[in-house]
């Protein structure tokens, strides 16, 4: 009896790894649009890490690079509105899509404070929209990132992580998480 039993917990333990990647993944299109010409490599990896934290392998499949060309076209507009959003969603053959669209993104070290206190400052100045939607829901978050401040040196948030942590609470909400704190 206990030669069975064994036989069936390993038989079992076997082929739940191939019973768990049946799982049709749905494609998640993660979309940065830079009318700067400021973002970087680096930035646009914190971001995409931030969008699979929640939409993660297997139940999600991330997709990017080329197979988003005729989304980014569509949606290179001025205004975004839902039935926009939608209808390129639908052309694309995704289920949800999350889009970072920077429109100002410079952070600066600035020695000249015009009779301030001592030592440098830095300039930052970040202007972003952060759109996420999801087509089973039928649903659209958005957050306007909007910050342009002169900060002492060393007291100061870089741009790329004021964009990646709201980024993340947007698509920490649209999924009915808890925010990250």
């Amino acid at each position: 009896m206990k030669k069975i039993f064994s036989l069936l917990v390993f038989v079992l333990f076997c082929f739940t790894p191939l019973c768990t990647f049946a799982v049709q993944a749905k494609p998640v299109a993660f979309l940065v649009q830079d009318y700067t010409g400021d973002v970087e490599g680096k930035d646009y990896k914190e971001w995409r890490a931030v969008t699979r934290w929640a939409y993660r392998f297997p139940y999600y499949e991330l997709v990017e690079g080329e197979k988003l060309t005729n989304l980014r076209r569509d949606l290179d507009v001025r205004v975004i509105d839902k039935q926009l959003l939608a209808n390129a969603v639908k052309n694309a053959q995704v289920d949800a899509l999350v889009l970072v669209r920077v429109y100002s993104y410079s952070e600066f070290l600035d020695s000249s404070r015009c009779g301030w206190e001592n030592g440098p400052v830095v300039r930052l100045d970040v202007d972003a929209d952060l759109v996420c939607y999801r087509a089973d829901l039928d649903k659209v978050l958005t957050d306007h990132v909007y910050e342009h401040e002169i900060r002492d040196l060393g007291n100061h948030t870089p741009p790329v992580e004021k964009i990646k942590w709201r980024l993340c609470d947007l698509v920490n909400i649209m999924e009915g998480r808890e925010l990250i704190r």
